[in-house]
C-alpha cells in the first residue's frame, strides 16, 4: 500500500507508530492495527480512553488526527480551572468538574471557554458583542406581525431589550434569536430595530423599515429636509430653488453608529447581525423614503411637503443570498404636487411615491412635475420644479461579509452598497 493512497485515518496510524518505533508489520507496506485510531465507524473501545480527537486538537493527541484518548475535560481538570471543547464550557473546582454550560455560539480558538464575541465589522462598525451571551434564544417563526420598536414587539420574544442611542446614534430596539424566519414585517415606533441571530434570518416577505430608527434634526443638521429640498442622508437632498443650493449630507458609509434617514418622510433603519446567512427568497428590505404630501389646508390654501431620504440598512452575515426579483432599497421619495381643488369636485391629489426597487430613483407620480427620488444614480434627490417640491436624496446601505464584495445576491441594492470584511472573533 503506498503512502499517498493512505487516507487521513491511516497517516495519522503511521505517524503515531513512527513516533512510537512500532515496526512495519510486513514488507509490503502495509501498518500493524494500532489500538488508538479511531473515527466515526471506528469509536475508541479503551475504557481510559473513550473519546476520539478527530482533528488533533488536544495536547494528549500530539497534533494526531483520529486518536482514542481520554475524555478532555478529566484531563483538563488536572491542569486548569476551564475548558471548552465541542461547543461545552468545563468549570472545575479543587481538581473535579464542577459546572457545564453550553455554548450558544461554540468554544473559542482557543478552547479555553465559550466564545462570547460576534462578527465585527471594520472601520468601527457596530459590534454587538456586548449583548450576545444568552444560552437559550429564541426561534422566531411568523407569517405576518407588526414590531413597535418602542414598546416591545408583538410577536412573543423570548429574549429582547432596549438599549439608548450613543454617540449620535439612535435608540435601538435589540432582539436576540437563535433563528427568524418572517413573512411580511412592518416596524413602527422610534428606535431602530437589530436583530441578532446565531443561526440563518430568512425574509419570506417585504420587511419594511416604516421610519423605525429616523435621525433626529439635531442629528441630521442640515440634511434634515425642508420644503424646497428633500431630506438628506446616504446622499445629498434635493436641490432647491435656483438661490438657493442645499446639499446636506448626514451620516458615514460604515453606517456606525446606526441610525436612519433625515427628514419628516425619511424612512428608518435596520441592522441584521447573524453569524449564518441573511436570505430573501421573496420581496424586498424596504428601508425606502416616503414621497412627499399634497395637502388642502383649508378652502383658500394649499400645500406640499419634500420627499423624505431613504433610510439605512446594515448586514453583517456569513454571506447573503436573494432571489430574483428581490432586494434591498434605501432610495429617496419623490417629491409632489399642490391639490388642484374646486368649488365643485373633491381635491386631486398628488402625493409623492415612495423609494422603489429602481437604481434610477423615485419618479413623482403621474401628472406631477417635482424632484425625483435619489437612488443609486443620482444619489441627490431632484430639485423643486414649479408647483412640486424636491425629492429625497438616497439613504445608505452596508454589506458586510468575511468575503468583503463577494456574495451570492441575484436581487437588487439601490443605492449601490458599501462593504466590509468581517473576522470572526
Amino acid at each position: 500500500m503506498l503512502v499517498t493512497e493512505l487516507n487521513f485515518r491511516s497517516i495519522a496510524v503511521v505517524q503515531r507508530l513512527l513516533l512510537s518505533f512500532v515496526a512495519v508489520a510486513s514488507l509490503a507496506g502495509c501498518v500493524a492495527e494500532d489500538p488508538l485510531a479511531c473515527d466515526v465507524d471506528n469509536i475508541c473501545s479503551d475504557a481510559d480512553k473513550p473519546f476520539c480527537d478527530v482533528d488533533g486538537v488536544y495536547p494528549l493527541s500530539n497534533g494526531l488526527r483520529f486518536t482514542c484518548i481520554p475524555r478532555p475535560e478529566s484531563v483538563y481538570c488536572e491542569e486548569q480551572a476551564q475548558s471548552c471543547f465541542e461547543g461545552v464550557q468545563y468549570n472545575c473546582s479543587a481538581g473535579e468538574l464542577s459546572v457545564t454550560t453550553s455554548c450558544a455560539f461554540g468554544c473559542d480558538k482557543e478552547h479555553s471557554e465559550c466564545s462570547g464575541a460576534f462578527y465585527s465589522g471594520v472601520e468601527g462598525a457596530e459590534s454587538l458583542g456586548q449583548v450576545i451571551d444568552i444560552s437559550e434564544p429564541a426561534v422566531v417563526d411568523t407569517l405576518r406581525a407588526v414590531i413597535r420598536t418602542d414598546s416591545g414587539v408583538e410577536i412573543e420574544f423570548n429574549d429582547s431589550m432596549s438599549i439608548p442611542g450613543v454617540n449620535g446614534s439612535v435608540p435601538k430596539l435589540v432582539v436576540r434569536v437563535s433563528s427568524w424566519t418572517s413573512g411580511a414585517i412592518l416596524l413602527e415606533g422610534a428606535p431602530a430595530l437589530v436583530i441578532v441571530s446565531d443561526y440563518d434570518i430568512v425574509l419570506n416577505d417585504t420587511f419594511d423599515v416604516g421610519a423605525s430608527g429616523r435621525a433626529s434634526q439635531s442629528i441630521c443638521g442640515d440634511a434634515w429636509g425642508v420644503v424646497d429640498a428633500g431630506g438628506g442622508f446616504g446622499g445629498a437632498g434635493g436641490r432647491g430653488s435656483t438661490s438657493v443650493s442645499y446639499s446636506g449630507t448626514s451620516g458615514v458609509a460604515r453606517m456606525s453608529p446606526l441610525r436612519g434617514g433625515c427628514g419628516n418622510r425619511s424612512a428608518g433603519a435596520i441592522h441584521f447581525a447573524t453569524r449564518g446567512n441573511v436570505v430573501i427568497n421573496r420581496g424586498i428590505i424596504n428601508a425606502a423614503g416616503f414621497g412627499g404630501q399634497s395637502i388642502v389646508v383649508n378652502t383658500f390654501e394649499t400645500a406640499i411637503t419634500p420627499g423624505g431620504s431613504g433610510g439605512g440598512v446594515l448586514i453583517e452575515a456569513n454571506d447573503i443570498k436573494f432571489a430574483a426579483g428581490s432586494g434591498i432599497s434605501a432610495n429617496g421619495g419623490s417629491g409632489a404636487c399642490l391639490p388642484v381643488t374646486s368649488p365643485f369636485n373633491p381635491p386631486v391629489y398628488f402625493h409623492g411615491n415612495r423609494g422603489t426597487l429602481d437604481p434610477a430613483g423615485t419618479p413623482p407620480p403621474n401628472g406631477c412635475v417635482a424632484g425625483r427620488g435619489g437612488g443609486s444614480m443620482p444619489l441627490d434627490g431632484g430639485s423643486q420644479v414649479g408647483n412640486g417640491s424636491a425629492g429625497g436624496g438616497a439613504g445608505r446601505i452596508r454589506i458586510n461579509t468575511p468575503k468583503g464584495q463577494d456574495w451570492h445576491a441575484e436581487g437588487i441594492i439601490t443605492p449601490a452598497p458599501s462593504t466590509g470584511t468581517l473576522r470572526l472573533q
